[in-house]
């Protein structure tokens, strides 16, 4: 006779929803919601517990559509990240010594069943589902942590207690964690009983046959009788129930990895820039742009901080966009902004990074605060920059980058690389599956854990896009900020935000780099103008307009200080000294034109001597600009005296001579007395002739003019020609 079987129909019918889970997609595939154009492939959704009704709708939406997005050959990833709904917690409850808060407690059975359920379906393999454990996790939100693929963990974290919840585990309950546990198989079959029973007790066992079993009591009795132990070990404490710890759990190879920070995430589980917040792609947004352009100064960095004020809080912006081109130029300048974005919750504000040319240098900190950063063909991130950064710079600031990396969630060396391409910095990972980049000072503030030192990253002169891609610092390439918006499904982007109309003109005219040079070559040719026929007033007030553009463009660039605004003061005041006090091209002269150019070139730049190949090449081509500037100079007075003087639109630029009849009638008419006797004669200067003065001829005291170089008071001089009541003299040696 046969027994007929005395399987409860509430278990019968658990197993049935269970195999219809992973039949009934495949049967009926799902139609799915609206697909976004780009695939997104790593994902974080927070999952607070207890779950109810709209959380548990809301987020098998969010993973429904995950699921069913084109497929480019892998799998994306979602990283469930449990956590506690503050409102709902028990103000009365005990924390573990740990500190951690509990996960889990008040979700109902059928609620974690339900999402179980779709994670081990066939629609949910169509995702790498990993679940995050940042804090101890009981109740039965433990269920939802055994669907998942993987499970990543704190090491002081912990899970147990599954049955907080019920006032008796039914055969129900243990049948689905028994149907859970095999499809992931995770955990060993003797441990579900352990979690579900507070009085059971398991221990591991070392087998004489080789091997490690984990048993309960009644297993471990058998194993006893039959000789076969060879060591055992109870797993907590006796009379308590039984708590699951990471540590041990890695150990034993039930957890894939071990996370003591958040920033590490990104980097154990290798995902290509930062996890994405799926509820971020829905909207609507509100965007802004920003364009990071140009040297970082104080005076920069105050500007965006005014313009992204404005933006979340009188206009509600919550989608915001760099768009970065900068060599850098302050580290605690960009430091102060990237704190700034990193310090905004994704949650409801998402930053985004797009790199259109290049970050280097601190301006890389900016891009890399961003909770997702896009790159275009011909980037490049980090490496030498408009400032120097010495690894007594990061040192110094370490603290401050760690916070940073803490709230970006990147591993510190992704920041510490490519700031400081001096500063040696590694792939370190250990034994718990945790990866990180850092620099030996960086990794040696974790002791806790074994660190082996694998892959250098070597910056070099920056980071280009195939390495950015290859690292999987970047989401994805992008051909403009456009094309990023899209990604989000935004149509049209906004003007990029200043403080105000006018700061938007100034920026953009001091973003011309053809201006600066111009400015330089029409501004000297206004004042060798002004030189050669004083008193026009015209080339005079040109070339102090040039002048003051100029070092206003530079101010706005943040390269001018007043070093550079004495050396030109200077210099203009030793050619004036030259050509006015002390004609001849002697020390002034030269001095003066010297200080004049450097002061040009320091105007240019943010440092004065190079002291890296960024710097270099910055100087040499400073250089070729003021130099192309002389250039032209000398081609415009060449122009203007040989050829466009005899326009009539140019004539006022220099004084016509007179003809030779009129200048004869004009010496007769100022004639008031004859000097013709003195011609050949000798005298003495009576004063300095540079080149008018006064002379004794004889008996007379004239007015003469040095034909030759400056004449001393005192000097012999000889009378060599007489026109009207011009006496031209010569020194004599």
């Amino acid at each position: 006779m046969i027994a007929k079987s005395r399987r409860p129909l509430h278990l019968t019918l658990v197993s049935i929803a269970l195999a219809w889970s992973f039949a009934g997609p495949l049967l009926f595939p799902h139609s799915g919601f609206a697909q976004p154009s780009q695939q997104d492939d790593s994902f974080r959704i927070r999952v607070t517990f207890p779950l109810t009704g709209p959380k548990e709708e809301r987020l098998r939406r969010q993973l429904t559509e995950i699921a069913n997005r084109p497929s480019s050959g892998e799998r994306p990833l979602v990283v469930l990240e449990f956590q506690s709904d503050s409102k709902n917690e028990d103000a009365n409850s005990e924390r573990p010594k740990d500190g951690l808060d509990i996960i889990g407690k008040g979700t109902t059975f059928d609620r974690a069943l339900g999402l179980s359920r779709w994670l081990i379906s066939a629609e949910g393999n169509r995702v790498r589902s990993v679940a995050y454990l940042p804090s101890s996790i009981q109740g039965h939100a433990v269920l939802v942590a055994l669907a998942c693929e993987e499970i990543s963990m704190a090491p002081n974290a912990s899970i147990g207690l599954a049955f907080l919840d019920e006032p008796s585990v039914d055969a129900t309950i243990k049948q689905a964690y028994r149907d859970v546990r095999e499809r992931r198989q995770l955990f060993p079959q003797s441990s579900m009983d352990a979690l579900l029973d507070p009085v059971a007790q398991i221990y591991k066992v070392e087998l004489r046959e080789g091997g490690t079993k984990f048993v309960l009591a009644a297993e471990l009795q058998e194993l006893q009788r039959s000789g076969n132990i060879l060591n055992e070990n109870q797993i907590g404490l006796p009379g308590q129930a039984t708590l699951f710890f990471g540590q041990q759990m890695r150990e034993w190879g039930w957890v894939s990895h071990l996370i003591r920070d958040p920033a590490e995430l990104a980097g154990v589980l290798q995902v290509r820039g930062a996890l994405t917040d799926p509820q971020q792609n829905e909207g609507p947004w509100r965007p802004a742009v920003f364009e990071v352009r140009g040297n970082v100064t104080q005076r920069s960095v105050n500007q965006l901080l005014r313009a992204i004020e404005f933006a979340t809080q009188n206009q509600n912006a919550n989608f915001l966009l760099f768009e970065i081109d900068s060599p850098g130029g302050a580290l605690e300048e960009s430091l102060r902004l990237a704190q700034q974005i990193a310090s905004y919750d994704s949650q409801s504000i998402r930053t985004v990074a797009y790199l259109s040319g290049q970050a280097r240098g601190d301006a890389a900190l900016i891009a890399l605060a961003c909770d997702t950063l896009y790159a275009s063909d011909q980037s490049t991130l980090g490496g030498a920059g408009e400032s120097t950064i010495l690894p007594e710079d990061v040192q110094r600031l370490s603290k401050t980058l760690q916070l940073l990396a803490t709230q970006s969630e990147r591993s510190i060396g992704e920041f510490e690389g490519p700031i400081c391409p001096k500063l040696d910095v590694f792939l370190y990972s250990n034994d718990n599956g945790g990866r990180k980049w850092a620099s030996e000072g960086s990794i040696q503030q974790d002791p806790t854990a074994n660190w082996v030192r694998g892959e250098k990253l070597n910056v070099g002169e920056g980071l280009n896009a195939k390495r950015l891609t290859d690292l999987r610092w970047i989401r994805s390439l992008r051909e403009s900020k456009e094309a990023v918006a899209n990604d989000f499904g935004i149509e049209k982007l906004p003007e990029a935000k200043r403080s105000n109309p006018v700061e938007m003109f100034v920026q953009r005219l001091a973003d011309q780099s053809w201006l600066p040079p111009l400015l330089i070559t029409i501004g000297f040719m206004a004042l060798m103008m002004e030189l050669s026929t004083p008193g026009m007033t015209v080339p005079g007030f040109v070339a102090a307009l040039c002048f003051l553009l100029f070092f206003w463009i530079r101010f706005l660039n943040g390269t001018v200080e007043w070093l550079e605004v004495l050396l030109f003061v200077g210099g203009a005041v030793a050619v004036a000294i030259e050509l006015f006090v002390l004609p001849g091209f002697g020390i002034f002269g030269f001095g003066g034109l010297i200080m004049l150019f450097t002061a040009m070139i320091l105007a240019s730049q943010t440092f004065l001597w190079p002291s890296n190949s960024y710097q270099l090449n910055e100087m040499a081509w400073n250089m070729g600009q003021v130099a192309g500037a002389i250039l032209g100079i000398g081609i415009g007075l060449f122009l203007i005296r040989n050829h466009l003087e005899n326009l009539p639109v140019f004539r006022w630029l220099k004084l016509q001579p007179v003809g030779f009849e009129e200048a004869e009638a004009l010496s007769e008419r100022e004639k008031v007395a004859h000097f013709d006797h003195l011609a050949g004669k000798l005298g003495v200067a009576m004063t300095h002739c540079v080149p008018s003065g006064k002379a004794q001829i004889g008996d007379d005291l004239v007015n003469v003019l040095s034909e030759g170089p400056m004449i001393e008071e005192g000097q012999n001089v000889r009378v060599v020609e007489v026109r009207g009541n011009t006496i031209v003299v010569v020194p004599i040696v």
